[in-house]
Parts: structure tokens; C-alpha cells; sequence
């Protein structure tokens, strides 16, 4: 019974490693940004 609890409180396989595909893309756009900043003010200084 309790198995089946764990199981169920899961999501399925398709919708988790869609959300951590999209979890992925959004922090490589994130540290793409911080990188992209940090070059900006390198540039200025």
C-alpha cells in the first residue's frame, strides 16, 4: 500500500522530464544572460 502511495504522488515520466527539460533550458538561458552581462560591463570598464 504504501508503494502504491509513492508511486502515485509521482508524476508521470513524460510531464517530469518535460518540466526538467524546460528547468534545463531556463537556467542555460539564465547563466547565458549573466554571461552575456558580465562581458557588457567587462566592455565598459
Amino acid at each position: 500500500m504504501m508503494r502504491s502511495h509513492q508511486r502515485d504522488r509521482l508524476p508521470p515520466p513524460t510531464i517530469s522530464t518535460a518540466h526538467r527539460k524546460k528547468g534545463l533550458e531556463m537556467e542555460e538561458d539564465k547563466s547565458c544572460r549573466v554571461i552575456k552581462e558580465i562581458r557588457h560591463a567587462g566592455a565598459h570598464l
